[in-house]
């Protein structure tokens, strides 16, 4: 698989590099983009330095036809990565990303009219090898995030002690002839350990066992979320309604200082059920739609307190709270401080 990725630093104005980013022997494609940043490259680690940037990329192979990418970077001039598709001769390789922060990367894949940039619930994308996709980074928040890599020999392998049924998205997705995106959510469990084991293996690789403890229980748990089902099922599922949560989301922004509108004025808004908003949400974000509401607003309301000189009982009360009592429980069930214990820490 080839990578395009450029950058218009003032050093390297107009220079466009080409290399391969995700073949399975990853050494030459690692050594590219280490010189690319004008960065080391050593025991597998690039580390990017001022006046570039900050942080470290690092690459592992677990096992023969299993790879894996640790970013953790920031630089001060955009970088758009642009994906190349495979050469349809080799072997199928697919791609899963693991976003920490989905909000920072914009996607725009070949066919598609506009970019998407990826919300904090989609936080999964997933690729086949054939995809010609294009990934611009905010450079304002940077790049954390787990790429992993994998082949169809790999794969095979994984799951060849199971009767894959020929309708399962396993079995598909070996013998598809077209290209495959979609986003898929994690749980508030898979996101944790995602989280864990970012921040594990960001100082840098330490040993083989460690990394297949901390990526594997990941593998195991997209895999278990998706081998059962068809694999076009679950592509119809992702794509169309994922625009319409994005609507649903940006209404959910609009109305934090408000009551939540009932949730069959907010279905019907959407041209969709009551119970397929409620579904559908869950998919795309990991919380229901009144879990994610109140997190927002939580977000919001800390923002108000620590930007601000209202008092905590204004505070409630523009946030639509009957009482200053319930503001300040549910303010600290979600920020583990009450409001004037934070105000004071800011003081």
């Amino acid at each position: 698989m080839l990578f395009n990725l450029y950058r218009p630093l003032s050093f390297r104005m107009n220079k466009r590099l080409h290399f391969p980013f995700n073949e399975m022997d990853s050494i030459h494609s690692l050594t590219s983009l280490a010189h690319f940043f004008t960065a080391d490259f050593f025991h597998d680690t690039i580390t990017i330095k001022e006046p570039v940037g900050t942080g470290t990329i690092c690459h592992a192979r677990l096992e023969e036809g299993l790879h894996l990418r640790v970013w953790n970077i920031k630089v001060h001039e955009p970088f758009p990565i642009h994906k190349i598709p495979d050469n349809p001769q080799g072997e199928k390789i697919f791609h899963i990303a693991y976003l920490l922060n989905p909000e920072a990367i914009t996607v725009k894949v070949t066919g598609m009219e506009q970019p998407r940039q990826v919300q904090s619930g989609m936080n999964i994308l997933f690729v086949s090898g054939d995809l010609d996709i294009e990934l611009e980074i905010d450079i304002s928040q940077g790049l954390q995030a787990l790429d992993i890599s994998f082949s169809a020999s790999w794969l095979q392998q994984a799951f060849a002690e199971e009767a894959v049924d020929t309708s399962s998205f396993i079995h598909q997705l070996l013998h598809s002839e077209t290209p495959v995106v979609f986003f898929e959510a994690t749980t508030p469990l898979e996101y944790r350990l995602l989280s864990k084991v970012h921040q594990s293996l960001v100082p840098g690789i330490q040993n083989l066992l460690r990394l297949k403890a901390g990526t594997f229980p990941l593998l195991a748990d997209f895999f278990s979320k998706t081998r059962i089902y068809p694999l076009q099922k679950i592509v119809e599922n992702k794509q169309p309604n994922y625009d319409k949560m994005l609507a649903v989301e940006q209404f959910l922004l609009s109305h934090l200082q408000n009551k939540l509108p009932p949730m069959d004025m907010i279905a019907k808004q959407n041209a969709l059920s009551e119970s397929s908003l409620k579904r559908c949400f869950k998919e795309v974000f990991g919380k229901s739609i009144y879990e994610y509401y109140l997190n927002l607003k939580m977000i919001d309301a800390k923002r108000v307190l620590l930007m601000s000189n209202s008092s905590i009982n204004d505070i409630a009360m523009q946030f639509n709270y009957e009482t200053v009592s319930s503001f300040i429980e549910m303010f600290k069930r979600h920020h583990g401080v009450s409001p004037g214990s934070l105000r004071k820490q800011k003081n």
